[in-house]
């Protein structure tokens, strides 16, 4: 019994190692450290003079390499993500932002109505826990301390690649997405539909859209994600730094989507909430200066590079970004 015992913590002892010596392979690898899009938050400009939070719609519209070199930009927006995570990054990097910062908040109709947020689990391979709303010990030991666990197929994938001397594609594939899509456009003159759609689909896959957000974000209350955007608005008064609350542009086929209710449910609350903190906000919804020429779109809701191009330097120029 002694020799079984003896031997079966050997194995034991063998596999723990194993595992942990491929989990560390596996999160020194390019593919790991950018899954999900995360590998640009371990890059942050120690001071940041311009700071963009928000959703995809505020990382499709918001170019800020075409700033001169001397701004620290650095767009905090990734796909899907809700305002209890932009105030979870605005906390984490709240030492790197001042009275000479720029905060600028994105937020899409949705943003506001929804619940907690449900996935965090990209989230536990940059931020420490107590900035991760839903943290519980076994997804942390999943994305977090033994990540090759919740990525096995991927991460094997990585290693092999890694080793080899290849590079398995990043995790993240959105801003490549908006990078072919822009180098894909052709035409030299501005177009009334996206490039490769009809209007047919640009009505039917705008409906979609924003019938989708509808439902995933009922607007019966005020809840966490409203909650979340008080706090960032606290804390950025408390840094005595500018703030700026946006609604990107989107294509009419995506705002015309929403119930008029709903809508004006959304402004109610946020122009009252920008009201309470005295905070500018500046809606580009139906801008007719993005929706003259589809050359500048992605998708109904998504601006592509030279959109965002386009709308990056009509912000800085009319909000008097960097005077």
């Amino acid at each position: 019994m002694k020799k079984f015992l003896f031997r079966t913590g050997i194995a034991a002892a063998v596999l723990t190692a194993l595992l942990f010596l491929v989990n560390l392979i596996y999160v020194n690898t390019e593919y790991y450290r950018n899954l999900n899009g995360m590998d640009k938050y371990r890059n942050v400009p120690e001071h940041l003079d311009i700071v963009s939070f928000g959703a995809s719609h505020s990382q499709a519209s918001y170019l800020w390499g075409v700033l001169p070199d001397e701004v620290d930009a650095f767009g905090m927006a990734l796909g899907g993500q809700s305002l209890m995570q932009d105030a979870a990054w605005l906390d984490y990097y709240a030492d790197r932002i001042d009275e000479d910062t720029t905060v600028i908040i994105d937020v899409m109709f949705n943003s506001l109505f929804g619940g907690e947020s449900i996935d965090d689990s990209k989230y536990y391979q940059v931020l420490p826990a107590k900035y991760i709303c839903g943290w519980n010990i076994e997804d942390a030991v999943r994305y977090a301390y033994v990540p090759i666990l919740g990525n096995r197929q991927d991460g094997i994938e990585a290693i092999e690649m890694s080793l080899f001397g290849n590079r398995k594609k990043e995790g993240d594939h959105f801003d490549e997405t908006i990078k072919e899509a822009t180098e894909s456009v052709t035409s030299e003159e501005p177009t009334d539909v996206i490039e490769g759609w009809t209007l047919d689909e640009m009505v039917t896959e705008g409906k979609r859209r924003a019938s989708v957000k509808m439902q995933e974000s009922p607007c019966e209350r005020l809840g966490p994600q409203y909650e979340a955007l008080e706090h960032m608005l606290d804390l950025c008064m408390d840094k005595k730094c500018r703030v700026i609350v946006t609604t990107t542009p989107t294509t009419p086929y995506f705002y015309n989507g929403f119930d008029k209710e709903y809508l004006e449910r959304f402004y109610n609350d946020l122009t009252g909430l920008c009201d309470k903190y005295n905070v500018k906000y500046v809606d580009y919804t139906g801008d007719e200066r993005f929706t003259s020429d589809y050359r500048m779109w992605l998708d109904t809701d998504h601006m592509n590079g030279i959109g965002a191009e386009y709308f990056t330097k009509i912000f800085i120029e009319e909000n008097h970004i960097l005077q």
